[in-house]
């Protein structure tokens, strides 16, 4: 059984550092380098309930057809834009349903109509990060304005959910979104499919 013996902070950035993690069991010792946006006091590297992030599918209903709301963004990790559903991380004493509220107006510019949280909280990367997320989909009112931070570029993009197969395919995301969009077309058809009463 593995034992963390040191944490050492490498970097000092604002939203993302790299620490060096010492862990020894009865045959050895093993350093391993861990991404975390968690300050060095909160780094334990042995589990954590603390909620670093949130996704969300906004999506909105016009003349009987559903919609997605998407987000292009440059990313730099790859150096290219992506398209993704709309994230980000928590500020300190926001509740997750709070941060994804604020998020969304951020991000879209959109009203939160009903917030629905579709998953518990989750590692993002496990074998590179502590970083943890919950995911939800919100009914929205399209809106204006984005509220967007220093450098942020973000366009959105409105996809039928008729089309979204199609654009998942070609165009490119990020794991997450891709899955999160996968799951949330495959419950939408399904709630169709059981009004037309199809069984």
């Amino acid at each position: 059984m593995k034992k963390l013996v040191s944490i050492k902070k490498q970097t000092d950035n604002k939203y993302l550092n790299l620490f060096e993690a010492t862990y020894v069991d009865e045959a050895s010792e093993y350093k391993y380098f861990i991404a975390s946006r968690r300050k060095e006091g909160e780094l334990t590297c042995e589990g954590s309930e603390k909620i670093d992030a949130v996704r969300a599918v906004p999506y909105f209903y016009r003349d009987g057809k559903c919609y997605v709301v998407l987000i292009k963004e440059f990313r730099y990790p790859v150096g290219d834009y992506i398209y993704a559903t709309m994230a980000g991380l928590i500020d300190d004493g926001e509740t997750p349903e709070e941060a994804v509220v604020r998020e969304l107006k951020e991000e879209t510019g959109a009203t939160a109509i009903k917030v629905e949280r579709t998953s518990g909280a989750s590692f993002a990367s496990a074998g590179m990060s502590d970083e943890r997320l919950v995911c939800f989909e919100i009914e929205i009112e399209m809106g204006d304005a984005q509220d967007l931070g220093d450098g942020e570029e973000i366009e959105t993009v409105v996809v039928s959910l008729d089309d979204l197969d199609e654009f998942l395919a070609s165009h490119q995301f990020g794991l997450q979104s891709e899955l999160q969009l996968q799951s949330f077309m495959y419950k939408k058809r399904y709630e169709e499919m059981k009004n037309k009463g199809v069984k």
